[in-house]
């Protein structure tokens, strides 16, 4: 299935540039590696920069910014519209 350029990013950006885990809560830990980014900047735009827009080229920095907005608001959308549809159930 074919994905879209700000939630593949977004992903990417979420795995590689930090080196704590993604439930870390102790936020001094939490920090984004500068070099991890270049790389993968360097390397996705190698391999897409024909592909990509150029709007989607300069937004490239927002992608994980981007990705974890719409993660914050569809993990809570999807648990109340389960609640929602159990409390319909009863």
């Amino acid at each position: 299935m074919p994905g879209y350029f700000i939630s593949n990013v977004g992903d990417m950006m979420r795995t590689y540039l930090s080196p704590a885990n993604e439930e870390e809560s102790d936020f001094s830990k939490i920090e984004i590696r500068e070099k991890y980014f270049k790389s993968l900047w360097e390397g996705y735009m190698g391999q897409m920069k024909d592909e990509l827009a150029e709007e989607e080229k300069r937004h490239f920095i927002w992608a994980g910014q981007i990705h974890d907005l719409h993660a914050g608001h569809s993990f809570p959308h999807g648990l109340l519209e389960q609640r929602f549809v159990l409390w319909c159930k009863i």
